[in-house]
């Protein structure tokens, strides 16, 4: 028995018995209070885009260095918690 990261390829021989477990949901918590660097860590193992990032956690992450942009994310979710508020931003 073991344990496997959440993304990963294996080979598997012939009558080998696999159990598959997987988490379900949307999450837990506001998504625009997720600590940036882990949105970056999500981006870096292939888990998120970019565009997810920043769209569903207010994240901007530099595309060459693969980090956050702190100021460019204040803002984006500056602006995204105005416009839930029904606030121009």
């Amino acid at each position: 028995t073991r344990v496997l990261p959440s993304k990963c390829t294996i080979i598997l021989r012939s009558g080998a018995v696999i159990r598959h477990e997987q988490a379900g949901g949307a999450g837990y918590g506001d998504p625009l209070e997720r600590d940036p660097a882990l949105i970056a860590a999500d981006v870096r193992e292939g888990k998120v885009t970019i565009g997810f990032a920043a769209k569903e956690h207010g994240v901007v992450i530099d595309p060459v260095a693969c980090t956050v942009d702190e100021r460019a994310t204040s803002q984006r979710r500056a602006a995204i918690k105005g416009v839930a508020a029904g606030v121009d931003a």
